[in-house]
C-alpha cells in the first residue's frame, strides 16, 4: 500500500497508511544451552542497547525473553530504565523454565521488526 503522509515529501510503503513508527520486538534467548554465561551477559547488553536505541529514535518497543517466570512486556514499554529494570534481573535458564520463542507470539505477531538475540549455540527453539 502506498500512502502520502500529510506535510511530508515522501511516501511510505507499508501496512499502515498513517505515519505512525513501526513497532520492535527484541527477544531474548534464555537458555543455558545457547550460551557460556559470559557470552550471556553480552547477549543480555544486545538486547538492552537495541532495546534502548530504538526507543531513543522514536520507536515503539516491546521486550520479550524466553524465561517462563519473567517473560518481559507484552505492550511497548516507555523509556530506558524501564528497559534496565526489565533486563538487569535476566538470568539464563534450562528445561521446564525455559518458553519456546514462539510461545511468546501466541496472541499473534503485532511488529513490523522481531529481533532475536541468541547465542553461539542459538537459538534454542524455533519461530514457527
Amino acid at each position: 500500500m502506498l500512502a502520502v503522509v500529510a506535510g511530508a515529501a515522501y511516501l511510505v510503503v507499508g501496512r499502515d497508511s498513517g505515519p505512525e513508527q513501526p513497532q520492535y520486538t527484541v527477544v531474548l534467548d534464555t537458555s543455558a544451552q545457547v550460551a557460556s554465561p559470559e557470552d550471556f551477559e553480552e547477549m543480555v547488553d544486545v538486547a538492552a542497547s537495541i532495546a534502548c536505541r530504538a526507543l531513543g529514535s522514536g520507536y515503539s518497543v516491546v521486550v520479550r525473553v524466553t524465561t517462563r517466570t519473567r517473560p518481559g512486556a507484552r505492550t511497548p514499554l516507555e523509556n530506558r530504565e524501564q528497559v534496565l529494570d526489565l533486563m538487569t534481573p535476566v538470568e539464563q535458564d534450562s528445561g521446564t523454565a525455559l518458553l519456546a520463542v514462539a510461545s511468546l507470539f501466541t496472541a499473534g505477531v503485532g511488529s513490523e521488526f522481531i529481533v532475536l538475540v541468541t547465542g553461539p549455540r542459538g537459538p534454542s527453539s524455533t519461530l514457527a
